[in-house]
């Protein structure tokens, strides 16, 4: 599957998820991840921001269920592949700020 950004060399995938991702057909992806895959990213801030976002796009039908189900076979995975995947959510920082090379290398696992 395609993906926004893909290190190879690293096993780093890097996902930018603008508020399209946060409906609640995604929160119940999370909601259902198995329990053995980890995320590089925090599951209880994505499901929270699914409710408080609540996205809907229904052009077509079922473009919210597509968008959940890819964003979530993306997540396990690359898990299941030995890639980190990282989410960053459209607007949590700019990515103007003079410190935004910190800010990228604290949410990037250095292992």
């Amino acid at each position: 599957m395609a993906c926004d950004i893909v290190i190879d060399q690293h096993k780093i995938i890097i996902e930018y998820d603008e508020n399209q991702h946060f409906s609640q057909a995604r929160k119940i992806t999370l909601e259902n991840y198995p329990e053995n895959v980890k995320v590089y990213f925090s599951k209880d801030y994505w499901i929270e921001q699914c409710n408080k976002i609540n996205a809907k796009d229904n052009h077509p039908v079922d473009r919210d269920e597509k968008r959940a189900y890819y964003d979530a076979v993306r997540d396990i995975e690359a898990f299941k592949h030995g890639y980190k995947l990282i989410r960053i959510k459209h607007g949590d920082f700019d990515w103007t700020n003079e410190n935004a090379i910190e800010y990228l290398n604290k949410i990037i696992p250095k292992n």
